[in-house]
C-alpha cells in the first residue's frame, strides 16, 4: 500500500463520505480516524490516491460555505429589519409623555448615530451659567431702578411727571421668563 499510485477505493462508500464530511468541518485526521474507528493511515492514503474523496471533501465544504453565507444573509437581512423597527420605537419615545423617557431616548438615539450625548456636567455647567446671567440681568435691572427712583422723584418734584411711574412692577414684569 504506497502512498503514491497505490490502493485507492473504486467507489466511495457511506464510511467514506463520512469520513469526507468530518474533514471538510475541519477536523483532523486522527481525529476523524478516532470517530469512524479506522487507522489514521487508511486516512491519508484516501486524501492522497482518491481524487474522488477529495472532490467530495470540497463538495461538502462548499455546501456548508453556502449555508453559511446563505445564513449569514438571512440574519443581517432579519437585523436590519429589525433595526428599522427599532429606529421606529425609538422615534415614537421621543413623543412619550413622560420626561425621563423622552430625554432618555434623545440621549440613546444621539449615542447610537455616533453624536455624543451632553453629559450631566455639561448641562448642569449651561444651568448654572444661565442662572448667572439671569442672577446679573436682575442685578442690572435692580441698580437701574435704584438710578432711576432719584430721577424720577426729582422729575416729579420739579413737575415734570404728572404721577409716579411704577418703575419697579415694570421691572418685575421684565425679569419674568
Amino acid at each position: 500500500m504506497s502512498l503514491n499510485g497505490g490502493w485507492k477505493p473504486k467507489r466511495l462508500n457511506p464510511s467514506h463520505r463520512a469520513m469526507a464530511r468530518l474533514f471538510s468541518l475541519g477536523l483532523k485526521r486522527k481525529q476523524v480516524a478516532s470517530i469512524v474507528d479506522r487507522c489514521p493511515q487508511l486516512l491519508t492514503i484516501l486524501r492522497s490516491n482518491s481524487p474522488e474523496f477529495n472532490l467530495k471533501v470540497n463538495e461538502i465544504l462548499a455546501r456548508i460555505e453556502d449555508g453559511v453565507i446563505d445564513n449569514r444573509v438571512k440574519v443581517e437581512k432579519e437585523l436590519s429589519n429589525l433595526s428599522v423597527e427599532a429606529a421606529l420605537e425609538a422615534g415614537a419615545l421621543l413623543h412619550h409623555p413622560e420626561p425621563k423617557i423622552r430625554f432618555g431616548s434623545v440621549w440613546q438615539i444621539l449615542d447610537r448615530t455616533g453624536h455624543a450625548a451632553p453629559s450631566r456636567t455639561s448641562i448642569q455647567q449651561n444651568v448654572q451659567s444661565t442662572l448667572i446671567i439671569n442672577q446679573n440681568q436682575l442685578d442690572l435691572i435692580s441698580q437701574t431702578i435704584k438710578d432711576i427712583k432719584p430721577i424720577e422723584d426729582k422729575a416729579q418734584a420739579l413737575g415734570g411727571l404728572s404721577e409716579p411711574t411704577n418703575v419697579e412692577s415694570k421691572a418685575a414684569c421684565l425679569a419674568e421668563p
